[in-house]
């Protein structure tokens, strides 16, 4: 095993660490919001909605592995939805998306996610989680909560909220201000080789390439210096050997 110092906190990349690879449906999340506005006695195209929703997302929406096309929040394609449709619901724009996300996106916790994040808490060392997604913090923390009822995470950095996303060195720079650490002290788990390992090594921080669910072949790993681990139990007996419990 190589030689680690003991963390002062643990950031993981949210995709394929925490949860298993996003699933969103966008006809579903739509659906939900029409639903809800029709209690109002207003009535929407789901067809209309559906499409400009997907010309405003892109492909990152249609295919199955998410890549952000760029860092816009589902709220802001609410309100201009809002507008486009002159939509007279009372319900606000961060509603509209709430509702939305809520049936358009569905989140599985990874085996062991629970157990590494009582750990770290039990060994006192921080975590906080770098989400890289359309949806608000909020809704992002909100589903950690419920995920993971007595999880320990300080705070949740989302691309949506910030111009820069996981490709870009300043989305790091803002996880470390966030820390208030040096980067040397903080650990980065994701699962990409390319836009957490590379990126996270680049930024000073000490990179770690969860294999998780990953296919066996076909997966190029990170043209840098990092930790390679397969599963939460083995990281947990990484942490378990530095912390010395």
């Amino acid at each position: 095993m190589a030689k680690f110092q003991r963390p002062a906190m643990v950031i993981f990349a949210q995709e394929r660490t925490l949860f298993q690879p996003i699933k969103q449906n966008i006809r579903e999340g739509v659906k939900a919001v029409v639903t809800a506005v029709a209690q109002e006695g207003i009535y929407y195209d789901t067809e209309k909605l559906c499409a400009e929703f997907e010309k405003l997302t892109g492909e990152f929406w249609i295919k199955s592995e998410y890549r952000p096309r760029s860092h816009v929040s589902s709220e802001m394609i609410w309100k201009y939805l809002i507008a486009l449709f002159e939509m007279e619901t009372k319900k606000s724009p961060a509603q509209l998306d709430r509702i939305f996300s809520e049936a358009a996106c569905r989140l599985v916790p990874t085996e062991g996610a629970a157990d590494i994040l009582e750990l770290l808490s039990n060994c006192l060392v921080r975590t906080a989680v770098a989400a890289d997604i359309p949806y608000s913090a909020a809704w992002m923390e909100d589903v950690l909560d419920a995920s993971f009822p007595n999880n320990m995470l300080e705070f949740t950095l989302c691309s949506s909220e910030f111009i820069y996303g996981r490709e870009d060195a300043e989305f790091f720079e803002i996880l470390q201000k966030k820390a208030d650490i040096p980067a040397g002290d903080i650990w980065y788990i994701g699962g990409d080789s390319v836009l957490d390992v590379e990126a996270a090594e680049k930024a000073g921080f000490v990179p770690f390439w969860f294999r998780g669910a990953l296919p066996e072949t076909g997966i190029k790993p990170p043209r840098c210096d990092y930790s390679s681990v397969e599963d939460w139990r083995e990281f947990a007996s990484i942490i378990s050997k530095v912390v010395r419990l």
